[in-house]
């Protein structure tokens, strides 16, 4: 299979898919309580659709910036699975790192939750409105 593409924007995927037969999209309805309350499946049951080393390109765009450990975790666990030998991932994280410490002009302020944790939040009233992670966890 040629690609999956998991929460796309509006970038003409219809045109690229009706002239390329091996690309596939799929944007899902998958419950999330802060931005998508009416979705029908829940996101673990929706990967376990995914045929185990199938996929050549996993392309994941503001998904895992909106998302806490666990499900972050359990996403890795599914895409890993997914790729066949060959396969690549091209993911999208807020970082937190040296050069992201550096920044003058970041417009985003993340809390730490505690000293052991490997994310930051930017609002505890809403979690997942933006997370970011230590790089080194995303690295591992």
């Amino acid at each position: 299979m040629g690609l999956i593409f998991i929460n796309p924007v509006s970038l003409g995927l219809k045109k690229i898919s009706s002239k390329y037969e091996t690309f596939q999209f799929i944007h899902s309805d998958i419950y999330n309580f802060a931005y998508w309350p009416a979705g029908k499946y829940d996101a673990e049951s929706w990967l376990l659709n995914f045929n185990k080393n199938n996929f050549d390109i996993i392309i994941v765009r503001s998904l895992f910036t909106h998302m806490l450990p666990d499900e972050l975790d359990m996403y890795i666990k599914h895409i890993s699975k997914s790729l066949n030998n060959a396969g690549k991932v091209v993911a999208t994280f807020f970082l937190l790192n040296d050069t992201q410490k550096k920044m003058k002009n970041n417009s985003i302020h993340f809390i730490k939750q505690n000293k052991t944790s490997v994310h930051s939040i930017m609002n505890k009233l809403a979690p997942t409105a933006a997370v970011a992670y230590e790089q080194d966890y995303i690295l591992e």
